[in-house]
C-alpha cells in the first residue's frame, strides 16, 4: 500500500495525473517504480499484488485492461497471500471518490491502520437512514 500511495504521490507532485477518463487505463499502466529487481506498475501493484487474491471485476474486456503476472514472473512472490476485504477501501488513487487522507502502513500497525481506514470511508461515504429518518 505505501508504495502504491507513493507512486500515486509522485505523480500528483509532478502534475501528471491524467485530466480525462479516458488516460486512467493509460496512467495506471505505464506509470511505475523500479523495486530491487523488479519494475511494478501501478497497475499492477494494485491488482497482482495488493488486490492478487481477489475476484476481477465482472466487466467486458476486463483481461484486456487489468495486468497479471504469469507463473514465472518472480514479482509473483510478492502478492498477498490472503485477501483483505480492506485493501479495496485502503488503496488511494486520488480520485474524487477516495478520501482526502493516506496512511502510512507498518507492520506493526496495518490492521489498526485499515480497520481506521475503512471507519473512515464508511463515515464519508455511507449514509444509513431508518424509518423514523424517512428511509
Amino acid at each position: 500500500l505505501n508504495l502504491y500511495h507513493l507512486v500515486i504521490l509522485h505523480a500528483n507532485f509532478l502534475q501528471l495525473l491524467p485530466s480525462s477518463k479516458l488516460s486512467w487505463s493509460q496512467f495506471f499502466n505505464e506509470t511505475s517504480y523500479e523495486v530491487g529487481p523488479f519494475v511494478f506498475s501501478l497497475a499492477e501493484i494494485e491488482h497482482c499484488v495488493l488486490r492478487a487474491g481477489m475476484s476481477q471485476p465482472n466487466l467486458p474486456f476486463v483481461s484486456w485492461v487489468l495486468p497479471s503476472f504469469d507463473s514465472r514472473d518472480g514479482r509473483k512472490e510478492l502478492a498477498m497471500q490472503q485477501s483483505d476485504y480492506r485493501i479495496n477501501l485502503a488503496v488511494n488513487c486520488m480520485s474524487v471518490s477516495c478520501v482526502d487522507r493516506i496512511h502510512v502502513y507498518t507492520p506493526d500497525n496495518v490492521d489498526e491502520m485499515l480497520n481506521m481506514t475503512c471507519r473512515l470511508v464508511l463515515k464519508d461515504t455511507v449514509k444509513v437512514e431508518t424509518p423514523q429518518d424517512g428511509g
